[in-house]
């Protein structure tokens, strides 16, 4: 079964998510599903349910959104949604670990799929960026995998010619005999 802190980093809905699936799968009623809850809440997210008044008596289902309002407030999707618009890629960070920290963001706050694309893109590194926007991907996948490609086959470094050019101009400063 999952467990939720209330960690700035965990996704209540997505908690919630993971535990109803999880219920389904061990066939819980809604009796024990409301039982349940609170033995796989832990540190914050614990101490603010055993400080709050009333809960003991709720549905799952009241208990799901008192835990969606205390850990999942406007706040926080205003934060999470600063966050992912700073999000850059970083110089040496992997597309599928910068698209996973988009994914992840976006899906916390329920960012509409063409502005995550558009997210994606906008912040990838300067090369893969320029030849995604040329790909003119479709989906969030598409973009993901142009870059990826991209990303295994980088451009090759430039030749420096600059012992070369020096050796060539030494020898025309020479004073012919």
């Amino acid at each position: 079964m999952p467990k939720f802190s209330g960690a700035e980093s965990e996704d209540v809905t997505e908690f919630l998510a993971n535990f109803s699936r999880a219920a389904r799968f061990y066939q819980f009623t809604g009796e024990r599903k409301t039982a349940t809850l609170p033995l796989y809440v832990t540190g914050n997210a614990s101490i603010w349910f055993n400080k709050t008044q009333g809960l003991n008596h709720k549905t799952f289902h009241e208990l799901a959104e008192a835990l969606k309002a205390q850990f999942h407030s406007a706040s926080d999707v205003w934060l999470l949604r600063q966050k992912l618009y700073d999000r850059k890629q970083l110089p040496t960070q992997k597309v599928s670990e910068f698209a996973t920290a988009i994914r992840r963001l976006s899906q916390r706050i329920a960012l509409p799929k063409p502005v995550c694309v558009t997210l994606f893109i906008q912040n990838l590194r300067l090369e893969l960026k320029n030849h995604v926007l040329l790909q003119r991907p479709n989906s969030f996948e598409d973009a993901e995998m142009h870059a990826k490609m991209k990303e295994s086959f980088p451009e090759p470094k430039p030749v420096d010619r600059t012992d070369g050019i020096l050796h060539a101009l030494a020898k025309l400063r020479k004073p012919q005999a």
